[in-house]
């Protein structure tokens, strides 16, 4: 085992704490929890012996044997028998049983130095290696065995002579060592999965939102939505790509499918886009929201052409070939995250409409843009009518195509 990963495996499997071995991600949390675990136990046991001795109480050193036996014999049900949870529950028991009987033969918890919490600790490690109602029957164990054991302290502190105030206050100290050594580094994996869990659904939401809106629904409750008067739209789609696909291996398909729109993740970030969707084979990105963006036509543009020059490259890397249509449109907008389920960001609105019909309409290889697009990037780039065609749901539509960016003078 040379790394707490394949400690942490290799324990979970072997010793069933739901989980908790998962956590154990950094070796400086793994290695030494292992330790405490399973190695401070018959320590504790042997240092108990010998105070035993020394104090000349063999009744506690016949009940710290008997706890040692049960450690023996659970620790080798663990290492044989994987998810022993029956061994677990067998030495909390076990452990609730030694801490009644110590508390019982040194005389109840004032001379005890409080021995009985030895079996309230073990409710702690109950919770993170047993399932609630087990956990439960053995709280509620704990609870009664205190309340009666509180009423019965005449009685037991009556029942002997005090031992020496020495003997008390070792069993204090190792029993508040020994919980500092147990919980404090529990305590440390617990907050480190937190984190990295925190730091897991963080990613997931910035996987599926952007940004600026995953912050505001840490601090927004209610719906988001906004205008934006000033963005630009595009859609890209695959051409040619249905008729590919009849036939093909699922997993080929979608791993086609995979790369192709990595690669256009990857130009929407460095052009300013946000990717709002795929629909199929269809691509959807914007500019100018949900972050302002004075340039975002132009920025949309870039992206446009980018995304034709990517195709051509991954058609030779895929073996495939296929054509890009795209459409661009500038204008206003509505964007806000919709559902509660599989919640996502969406865009809609006229100008949406209008960058969808650009891009079914037009042809493959081009990227057609509307008379909004063509003005806005006037002395930018180069555009070249394409005519008047009547649209779906837009009516007589002036459509111009986009070539790469004008040169800059030397």
């Amino acid at each position: 085992m040379t790394t707490s990963g394949t400690t942490a495996e290799w324990m979970e499997r072997r010793f069933p704490l739901q989980g908790l071995y998962s956590a154990l991600e950094a070796e400086s949390l793994g290695k030494p929890f292992a330790f405490v675990a399973y190695g401070l136990g018959p320590v504790n046991i042997a240092v108990v012996l010998m105070l035993a001795w020394v104090f000349d109480e063999p009744g506690m050193a016949a009940v710290q044997l008997v706890l040692l036996a049960v450690y023996g014999l659970v620790s080798v049900l663990g290492l044989r028998v994987p998810r022993t949870s029956l061994g677990t529950l067998f030495s909390l028991w076990a452990s609730l049983i030694g801490a009644v009987a110590g508390h019982l033969i040194l005389g109840g918890y004032l001379y005890s130095g409080g021995y009985l919490l030895w079996g309230i600790f073990g409710a702690v490690v109950a919770t993170l290696a047993l399932t609630r109602p087990k956990v439960v029957t053995l709280a509620v164990s704990y609870a009664v065995i205190g309340v009666v054991l509180g009423f019965a302290e005449p009685a037991l502190r009556a029942s002997r002579p005090a031992p020496d105030l020495a003997l008390s206050i070792i069993l204090i100290v190792d029993l508040f060592v020994v919980s500092l050594a147990v919980l404090v580094p529990v305590g440390l994996i617990l907050v480190n999965r937190l984190n990295l869990e925190a730091a897991r659904n963080r990613e997931l939401m910035l996987n599926i939102l952007p940004k600026t809106i995953a912050d505001r629904l840490k601090t927004e409750p209610g719906m988001i939505a906004d205008r934006y008067d000033g963005c630009t739209i595009l859609f890209a789609d695959l051409a040619g790509f249905t008729a590919h696909s009849k036939g093909k291996d699922p997993a080929h398909l979608v791993g086609e499918l995979n790369t192709i729109f990595t690669r256009f993740d990857a130009l929407a970030a460095q052009h300013g886009a946000e990717k709002i969707k795929t629909i199929g084979d269809g691509y959807m990105a914007a500019t100018g929201l949900p972050d302002p963006d004075p340039a975002h036509v132009a920025h949309a543009c870039d992206l446009a052409l980018a995304m034709l020059d990517a195709m051509a490259a991954l058609n030779a890397e895929l073996g495939t070939d296929f054509a890009l249509r795209v459409g661009v449109n500038t204008g206003s907008a509505v964007a806000g995250v919709v559902g509660t389920s599989k919640f996502s960001y969406d865009v809609w609105g006229e100008t949406v409409n209008l960058a969808s019909r650009l891009e079914s309409n037009g042809a493959p290889g081009v990227v057609a843009v509307s008379a909004g697009v063509a003005q806005a990037l006037d002395g930018h780039y180069r555009v070249e009518a394409l005519g008047v065609k009547d649209l779906k749901g837009q009516g007589p539509t002036e459509i111009y195509r986009l070539v790469p960016r004008i040169p800059a003078a030397n």
